[in-house]
Parts: structure tokens; C-alpha cells; sequence
């Protein structure tokens, strides 16, 4: 790999399971898709975003309420996703609510294998046509992975190599540094599942996972779904924040970021305290469009906010972070002391991530952004304050 990430046009999908996750999960690796799997149906949505995955599938067998897909039913919509239900077979008959619901394929258990490709390979062929053709879909899958959070190891325990992307957020420079290096950076209560999850999967040859806080970052905690590569460990990492909120009414459908009426909101309550705001724009993103196509378009609007949270979480914490209109996005600082310096270096470096090329596997796509800041004043409202920053 040597220091990129993993294969960027590598199918993925994404599976909720309350109770049967690790099976499935094996089941979708050995027929060839990368799959990051979730238990709990909370926080469901913010998760298949940040997975990269244009397939859904939801275990609905033990009577579970149509209500456990409604949550992911916007994000599968507005990015022209496929949503696999995988239900009893006593539960057919409860099919046609489960489509109307949103569901695109079902699958009855038992799973055969055969059955899984069979629905999984059906679903890859709605997303392609959803989304244009097959080149579209692919080059909107290499887009999703392009800042894949992505390490692979040698069998042995050498050569243990990190994608750019996560070597950047973890403050690495080294894209080999040792894996003991790594494991002597964790807590020490920590340390010791990580090994057994290693060990574990050497002995068996199953995938497993393993999570652990990150170093210096505060609320933020690494999982590591972990699988053999033609005899290499590979692991996917999925970056999750306390900071991200389950309230899936406040959030924009197509990149998990808040929604402009949240944003809204959040300003209206921040009246008359501390606020900055620092509006990013990005500059001829509708040229883009008419050149690679809607889908493309939808799938690089999700590589940004995913830029943009990591550089925020890095510089201010929890700050507001919105879409509040296509191309325009939104992070909110609060506090007095030295809020003006900290918002100038905030927004140097989200202009910096956003000019970095995003692969699309046959084109390399720039992009040109710019950001205004504003601070709150006492006559402002929410409305004024967007104006201000948007004239800065």
C-alpha cells in the first residue's frame, strides 16, 4: 500500500445488526465487500455516512419494528443508496411494509452465500443505475474512499503501513511507523484488547474488531474493523465523536453535518453570547457537476464535510459544524479569548484540506474554496450574522 489508502473502488457496505453484526459482517467480506457493521440502531445514520457504503443492510429478524430503517431511509434516498432488509422467513408477509417504508431488497434467513451475492450484486446494479451508469458509481465509490482511514499489516507484525489520511489525523509523519510504536501510544487498559483482538483473528482467521480512545483527542474513539488481504491484516477505521448527536431531524440527508435550520437554531440561542462564524464557500462547484455528473457531485459533498469535521475536531473541538446551502458550510466558535485568531487559523486550514486533489480513481478533481468570518454583535440575528460572514 505504502502509504495510500485501500482499494478506493472496493465495494462497501454497511450492516445494522443488533444481534447476529459479526457473522454477517464475515458473510459480506468473504463475498468480496468490505463491510463496517454497527449494533446499535441510535446512531445508525451518522455511521452509514461516514462508512462509505452505497448498500444498507438491516437485520429485521426477531420481530424488530419497520421503525429501525426510517432513521437511515433519508441518507439511503439522498444518496441514491440500496437498503437490504434481511428478515424470518415466518416475517414475509411484512415485505410490502417494509418497502414502503423505504427498503429497496430483502433477503429470508437462513443466508446462503450464494443468496448474499445474488442480493448484494442486485443492489450494486440499482446504485449504478441510480446513479448514472457503472463509471459514475465507481468513480463516486473512489471519491467516498479516497480519505479512507485504512492501515494493513504483514502477518508477521512487520511492516505495518497507514493510509495518508489516517496517519494525518493521528499527527503521525511516518506512514510505517512499528506497530509497537502505535500500541505504547494507547492507555494501558487499553492495550491489552487490541493484542487479544490481533491474536484472535491469527489464530482463527475471522475478522474482528477492536476500539480505543484517541490519543489527545478527547471524546473521540477509533474502531478498527479488522479482515486478511491476501495474507496481510487490513483494517477499515471508522472515527467516531461523543460530539456527533443522534437527533437525526437536525441533520442535512446527504453529509451528516447539522442542517442549516439547525445551524439556525443554534445561533438564535447563542444570541447575545460569544460567537464566531466562519462561512466556507466553495467557488465553481456547479462546473464540476455538469462535467462528472449529479452522483459524483453528491459523493464529493460527503468527502468535504468529512475534511471539514476532521480539521474542526482538530483545531476547536465542538464546534457547530452545518450544510447550510449546497455548497456553503458553516462552523460555529464559541468563547472570547483569542476567538478571532483561532477562527483565521481555522479557516487557513479548511481552505488548505479543501484544495487537496480528491481522487475519483481516473481524474484527480480540485477544488477552490474561500472562507469570511464574522463575530456575533449584540443587534445581530442568526440571519445577519450568515450576511456578515458571507460579505467578510
Amino acid at each position: 500500500m505504502s502509504g495510500q489508502a485501500a482499494p478506493d473502488g472496493q465495494r462497501s457496505i454497511f450492516i445494522l445488526s443488533p444481534g447476529d453484526r459479526d457473522p454477517l459482517c464475515r458473510a459480506a467480506q468473504e463475498a468480496g465487500w468490505r463491510a463496517i457493521g454497527a449494533r446499535r440502531a441510535t446512531d445508525a445514520p451518522q455511521r452509514f455516512l461516514r462508512s462509505d457504503a452505497q448498500i444498507a443492510l438491516v437485520d429485521m429478524r426477531g420481530g424488530t419494528a419497520a421503525k429501525l430503517i426510517a432513521p437511515l431511509v433519508p441518507a439511503v434516498d439522498a444518496g441514491g443508496c440500496a437498503l437490504v432488509v434481511l428478515v424470518d422467513a415466518a416475517a414475509i408477509a411484512t415485505l410490502p411494509q417494509l418497502f414502503d417504508a423505504g427498503a429497496t431488497h430483502f433477503l429470508v434467513a437462513p443466508v446462503t452465500q450464494p443468496l448474499l451475492q445474488a442480493t448484494l450484486a442486485s443492489a450494486q446494479r440499482l446504485v449504478e443505475r441510480l446513479g448514472g451508469g457503472a463509471m459514475q458509481s465507481q468513480r463516486a465509490q473512489r471519491i467516498r474512499r479516497g480519505d479512507a482511514l485504512y492501515w494493513e499489516m504483514d502477518r508477521d507484525g512487520a511492516g505495518l503501513r497507514l493510509s495518508e489520511s489516517l496517519a494525518r489525523n493521528l499527527g503521525i509523519e511516518a506512514w510505517q511507523p512499528t506497530p509497537s510504536i502505535l500500541i505504547h501510544r494507547l492507555a494501558r487498559n487499553e492495550r491489552k484488547a487490541v493484542l487479544n483482538a490481533l491474536e484472535g483473528m491469527m489464530q482463527s482467521g475471522r475478522p474482528a474488531a477492536f476500539a480505543h480512545a484517541v490519543p489527545g483527542r478527547p471524546g473521540n474513539r477509533l474502531v478498527h474493523h479488522l479482515r486478511f488481504v491476501d495474507g496481510t491484516v487490513a483494517a477499515d477505521v471508522e472515527w467516531l465523536s461523543d460530539a456527533q448527536d443522534q437527533d437525526v431531524a437536525s441533520r442535512d440527508n446527504l453529509t451528516g453535518l447539522r442542517s442549516r435550520q439547525a445551524a439556525l437554531d443554534w445561533l438564535d440561542r447563542r444570541s447575545g453570547l460569544p460567537t464566531t462564524v466562519v462561512l466556507l464557500s466553495i467557488s465553481q462547484f456547479d462546473r464540476m457537476n455538469a462535467a462528472y455528473g449529479q452522483v459524483v457531485g453528491d459523493a464529493l459533498l460527503g468527502r468535504i464535510a468529512r475534511r471539514i469535521e476532521q480539521i474542526v475536531d482538530s483545531v476547536a473541538g465542538h464546534a457547530m459544524v452545518a450544510r447550510i446551502a449546497g455548497t456553503e458550510f458553516l462552523v460555529g466558535l464559541t468563547g472570547e479569548p483569542a476567538a478571532a485568531e483561532r477562527a483565521t487559523y481555522l479557516a487557513r486550514q479548511l481552505i488548505e484540506a479543501i484544495s487537496r486533489p480528491f481522487s475519483a480513481g481516473d481524474h484527480l478533481i480540485r477544488l477552490i474554496a474561500r472562507c469570511g468570518i464574522a463575530q456575533a454583535r449584540a443587534e445581530d440575528d442568526a440571519t445577519q450574522l450568515l450576511r456578515r460572514a458571507g460579505a467578510a
